[in-house]
Protein backbone atom coordinates (compact mmCIF):
# COMPACT_ATOMS: atom_id res chain seq x y z
CA UNK A 1 0.00 0.00 0.00
CA UNK A 2 1.14 3.40 -0.84
CA UNK A 3 1.87 5.73 1.95
CA UNK A 4 -0.37 8.71 2.32
CA UNK A 5 1.48 12.86 3.22
CA UNK A 6 -0.02 12.31 6.76
CA UNK A 7 1.02 8.30 7.43
CA UNK A 8 4.39 9.54 6.01
CA UNK A 9 4.49 12.63 8.95
CA UNK A 10 2.76 10.66 11.36
CA UNK A 11 5.36 7.78 11.35
CA UNK A 12 8.69 9.18 13.75
CA UNK A 13 10.87 7.53 12.02
CA UNK A 14 10.45 9.26 8.32
CA UNK A 15 12.97 11.41 6.69
CA UNK A 16 11.78 14.31 7.82
CA UNK A 17 12.55 14.06 10.98
CA UNK A 18 15.69 12.12 11.43
CA UNK A 19 17.18 13.78 8.03
CA UNK A 20 20.58 15.47 9.22
CA UNK A 21 19.87 18.76 11.17
CA UNK A 22 16.12 17.64 11.99
CA UNK A 23 17.24 16.32 15.43
CA UNK A 24 20.16 17.89 17.44
CA UNK A 25 23.42 15.63 17.24
CA UNK A 26 23.29 13.93 21.25
CA UNK A 27 26.89 14.57 22.28
CA UNK A 28 28.33 12.85 25.09
CA UNK A 29 29.22 14.07 28.44
CA UNK A 30 31.11 17.37 28.59
CA UNK A 31 31.25 17.53 24.68
CA UNK A 32 29.77 20.64 22.78
CA UNK A 33 29.46 22.68 19.65
CA UNK A 34 31.28 25.25 21.96
CA UNK A 35 33.84 22.52 22.25
CA UNK A 36 34.00 21.78 18.73
CA UNK A 37 34.73 25.29 17.76
CA UNK A 38 37.26 25.95 20.30
CA UNK A 39 39.30 23.29 18.68
CA UNK A 40 38.37 24.63 15.02
CA UNK A 41 39.83 27.74 15.83
CA UNK A 42 42.49 26.11 17.66
CA UNK A 43 42.98 24.78 13.99
CA UNK A 44 43.33 27.45 12.21
CA UNK A 45 39.70 27.02 10.85
CA UNK A 46 40.77 22.98 9.24
CA UNK A 47 39.53 19.73 11.02
CA UNK A 48 37.76 16.35 10.15
CA UNK A 49 35.08 14.75 11.93
CA UNK A 50 35.45 11.17 11.70
CA UNK A 51 33.71 7.78 12.59
CA UNK A 52 31.95 4.81 11.60
CA UNK A 53 29.19 4.71 9.14
CA UNK A 54 25.99 6.09 10.88
CA UNK A 55 26.98 7.47 14.25
CA UNK A 56 26.13 10.78 13.01
CA UNK A 57 28.55 12.53 11.12
CA UNK A 58 25.91 14.19 9.07
CA UNK A 59 23.83 14.92 11.80
CA UNK A 60 26.85 16.63 13.27
CA UNK A 61 28.37 18.64 10.77
CA UNK A 62 25.09 20.18 9.47
CA UNK A 63 24.63 21.23 13.22
CA UNK A 64 28.51 22.80 13.26
CA UNK A 65 27.41 24.58 9.86
CA UNK A 66 24.80 26.69 11.20
CA UNK A 67 26.83 26.99 14.68
CA UNK A 68 29.60 28.14 12.27
CA UNK A 69 27.02 30.39 10.38
CA UNK A 70 25.92 31.97 13.78
CA UNK A 71 29.37 32.99 14.45
CA UNK A 72 29.52 35.45 11.25
CA UNK A 73 31.52 32.34 9.61
CA UNK A 74 30.33 32.00 5.62
CA UNK A 75 30.05 28.16 4.93
CA UNK A 76 29.61 26.29 1.82
CA UNK A 77 28.42 22.54 2.32
CA UNK A 78 28.39 19.94 -0.21
CA UNK A 79 27.52 16.24 0.49
CA UNK A 80 28.67 13.93 -1.41
CA UNK A 81 27.70 10.26 -1.66
CA UNK A 82 28.71 6.34 -2.73
CA UNK A 83 30.78 6.68 -5.99
CA UNK A 84 31.35 10.02 -5.96
CA UNK A 85 34.60 10.98 -7.03
CA UNK A 86 34.64 14.38 -8.27
CA UNK A 87 33.00 17.49 -6.15
CA UNK A 88 29.96 18.96 -8.07
CA UNK A 89 31.70 22.29 -8.31
CA UNK A 90 35.05 23.32 -9.80
CA UNK A 91 36.82 24.36 -6.65
CA UNK A 92 39.36 26.82 -9.08
CA UNK A 93 35.92 28.54 -9.96
CA UNK A 94 33.77 28.70 -6.69
CA UNK A 95 33.14 32.40 -6.09
CA UNK A 96 33.43 32.46 -1.93
CA UNK A 97 35.07 35.39 0.06
CA UNK A 98 37.89 35.05 1.99
CA UNK A 99 37.66 33.41 5.49
CA UNK A 100 34.92 31.30 3.99
CA UNK A 101 34.71 27.36 5.20
CA UNK A 102 33.78 24.77 3.00
CA UNK A 103 32.71 21.82 4.25
CA UNK A 104 32.19 18.64 2.81
CA UNK A 105 30.44 15.54 4.03
CA UNK A 106 31.82 12.45 3.02
CA UNK A 107 34.75 13.38 1.88
CA UNK A 108 36.37 9.47 1.31
CA UNK A 109 34.24 9.66 -1.75
CA UNK A 110 36.54 11.99 -3.36
CA UNK A 111 39.74 10.17 -5.04
CA UNK A 112 43.20 11.17 -3.63
CA UNK A 113 43.50 13.73 -6.69
CA UNK A 114 40.22 15.37 -6.01
CA UNK A 115 41.38 15.91 -2.39
CA UNK A 116 44.58 17.36 -3.03
CA UNK A 117 43.27 19.31 -5.28
CA UNK A 118 40.40 21.34 -3.03
CA UNK A 119 43.30 21.50 -0.08
CA UNK A 120 45.49 23.44 -2.62
CA UNK A 121 42.37 25.57 -3.79
CA UNK A 122 41.33 25.72 -0.18
CA UNK A 123 45.08 27.53 0.89
CA UNK A 124 45.39 29.81 -1.84
CA UNK A 125 42.16 31.39 -1.57
CA UNK A 126 42.51 31.57 2.66
CA UNK A 127 39.29 29.02 2.75
CA UNK A 128 38.85 26.95 5.82
CA UNK A 129 37.74 23.25 5.30
CA UNK A 130 35.78 20.77 7.22
CA UNK A 131 34.88 17.34 6.60
CA UNK A 132 33.45 14.27 7.55
CA UNK A 133 35.17 10.42 6.73
CA UNK A 134 35.10 7.37 7.92
CA UNK A 135 38.95 7.39 8.56
CA UNK A 136 41.60 10.14 9.08
CA UNK A 137 41.99 12.58 5.71
CA UNK A 138 45.33 13.98 6.79
CA UNK A 139 43.46 17.41 8.76
CA UNK A 140 42.97 17.71 12.21
CA UNK A 141 40.66 15.26 14.05
CA UNK A 142 38.03 17.51 15.98
CA UNK A 143 36.16 15.13 17.09
CA UNK A 144 35.16 10.96 16.66
CA UNK A 145 31.78 9.73 16.27
CA UNK A 146 30.90 6.86 18.63
CA UNK A 147 27.08 5.87 19.12
CA UNK A 148 27.19 3.74 22.31
CA UNK A 149 23.11 2.08 23.60
CA UNK A 150 22.59 5.18 25.65
CA UNK A 151 23.65 7.68 23.18
CA UNK A 152 21.31 5.65 20.62
CA UNK A 153 18.33 5.16 22.94
CA UNK A 154 18.17 9.10 23.59
CA UNK A 155 17.77 9.35 19.75
CA UNK A 156 14.84 7.03 19.35
CA UNK A 157 13.60 8.29 22.79
CA UNK A 158 13.53 11.69 21.42
CA UNK A 159 11.90 10.65 18.05
CA UNK A 160 8.76 8.74 19.56
CA UNK A 161 8.11 11.80 21.49
CA UNK A 162 7.61 13.70 18.85
CA UNK A 163 4.77 11.48 17.74
CA UNK A 164 1.64 10.58 19.85
CA UNK A 165 -0.17 7.53 18.47
CA UNK A 166 -0.82 4.36 19.49
CA UNK A 167 1.20 2.37 17.44
CA UNK A 168 4.04 4.26 19.21
CA UNK A 169 3.99 2.29 22.30
CA UNK A 170 2.85 -0.78 21.23
CA UNK A 171 5.17 -1.16 18.13
CA UNK A 172 7.90 0.34 18.72
CA UNK A 173 9.32 0.07 21.86
CA UNK A 174 12.55 1.32 23.70
CA UNK A 175 13.73 -2.44 24.03
CA UNK A 176 12.84 -3.22 20.78
CA UNK A 177 14.91 0.28 19.84
CA UNK A 178 17.68 -1.29 21.83
CA UNK A 179 17.59 -4.64 20.15
CA UNK A 180 17.85 -3.14 16.34
CA UNK A 181 21.01 -0.99 17.86
CA UNK A 182 22.79 -4.19 18.98
CA UNK A 183 21.83 -6.04 15.43
CA UNK A 184 23.40 -3.08 13.42
CA UNK A 185 26.24 -2.61 15.87
CA UNK A 186 25.28 0.81 16.88
CA UNK A 187 24.97 2.30 13.54
CA UNK A 188 21.95 4.21 14.49
CA UNK A 189 20.89 5.22 10.67
CA UNK A 190 20.22 1.47 10.03
CA UNK A 191 18.68 1.26 13.13
CA UNK A 192 16.29 4.06 12.16
CA UNK A 193 15.61 2.29 8.44
CA UNK A 194 14.22 -0.78 10.18
CA UNK A 195 12.35 1.07 13.02
CA UNK A 196 10.57 2.72 10.50
CA UNK A 197 9.57 -0.19 8.25
CA UNK A 198 8.37 -1.86 11.28
CA UNK A 199 6.28 0.93 11.94
CA UNK A 200 5.09 1.25 8.36
CA UNK A 201 4.26 -2.87 8.56
CA UNK A 202 2.34 -2.55 11.65
CA UNK A 203 0.20 0.70 10.42
CA UNK A 204 -1.16 -1.00 6.73
CA UNK A 205 -1.60 -4.27 8.87
CA UNK A 206 -5.40 -5.10 8.50
CA UNK A 207 -7.52 -4.31 11.84
CA UNK A 208 -8.17 -7.94 13.83
CA UNK A 209 -11.36 -9.57 13.18
CA UNK A 210 -14.25 -8.35 15.95
CA UNK A 211 -15.37 -11.72 17.24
Amino acid sequence: MRETNSERSTNPFSTAFIRPGAIPYQFPENESLDDLFHRFELAEHRGEIIGPHGTGKSTLIAAFSEYLQDQQLTTYLVTLHDGQRRLPFSPNRLEQPEGSIIVVDGFEQLSWWNRQILFRVCRQKKWGILVTAHTPTGLPTLFETTMSPALGMRVVLQLLDQTRHPLTDSVVTPQQALTQLREHDGNLRETLFDLYDRWEAAQHEPPAPSK
